[in-house]
């Protein structure tokens, strides 16, 4: 008897690039271990010129991560508490309590306080707008595939009942969601989201009488999950209103001298 995880089996073979895919998102990074930090310490620092307790206290309170090993050492370097001195480096504060900000992002945030208020003004929102970017391009494709379904819908005049999707994008579970919220209707990803290749699959099985009839080859298909829309369709209708005015106002932008 035939079976689907037989198909999937044989697809992956063809398809190294799925593994590969696969492995990656497995892929788990470790916090670093006492004598990495320590390693990453006298890198930057040299390992003769550490005084013994500034070392100490940095890789405590790192807890294996590099970015604030190095983020850390630049503010005491920056802030003049680590001084350069012919055999290495020492404390301005010798006996002193050498303060260590509570994480990541509180260093990240002390950094930014020792910075003038000129920087600041260019560096905080840079960093707000890198983080919207991936989103935005994100929902950019969402959108795009909003217009032209809705233009379908008034074309057929047939409402849509639900949107299935393929492709490498619909990996994305965000975009997903704000597919199904643009439209309306549910949007259901497959387990195999390679349907071009899989296609191919398909007719070369039906060809060869792999499977015998087009019902056959349907049966295999599966859901892997099935975004519900969230948002209501006044927002999401302005949403989309918002979107083509912005594309309206992209136009023409470019005008040769």
């Amino acid at each position: 008897m035939r079976t689907q995880p037989r198909i999937e089996r044989a697809y992956a073979q063809r398809l190294p690039i799925k593994r590969l895919e696969a492995a990656l998102q497995r892929l788990v990074l470790q916090p670093l271990g006492h004598a990495d930090a320590v390693a990453i310490v006298e890198a930057l620092l040299g390992s003769s010129g550490v005084p013994p307790d500034v070392s100490a206290r940095i890789v405590e309170a790192s807890e294996g991560n590099p970015l604030f090993v190095e983020q850390y050492l630049s503010m005491l370097v920056d802030t003049g508490v680590l001084r350069p001195t012919e055999g290495g480096w020492i404390r301005a504060d010798e006996g002193g309590d050498l303060s260590v900000p509570p994480g990541i992002t509180a260093l990240l945030t002390a950094r930014l306080d020792t910075l003038s208020g000129e920087a600041r003004a260019t560096i905080e929102p840079a960093s707000v707008i890198g983080q919207q970017f991936a989103r935005a391009a994100l929902e950019s494709i969402a959108f795009q595939s909003a217009e032209v379904l809705l233009a379908m819908q008034r074309d057929a005049r047939q409402p849509l009942v639900e949107l299935r999707v393929d492709g490498g994008a619909t990996a994305n579970d965000l975009m997903m969601q704000f597919q199904a919220d643009l439209l309306g209707v549910p949007v259901v990803r497959p387990k195999v989201t390679e349907t071009t290749a899989l296609g191919a699959a398909y007719l070369a099985g039906l060809a060869v009488g792999f499977w015998s009839s087009l019902d056959e080859v349907a049966a295999n298909w599966q859901v892997d999950r099935r975004f519900e829309p969230r948002m209501g369709r006044e927002l999401a209708a302005a949403r989309l209103r918002q979107w083509q005015r912005a594309v309206e106002r992209s136009r023409d932008w470019h005008v040769e001298d």
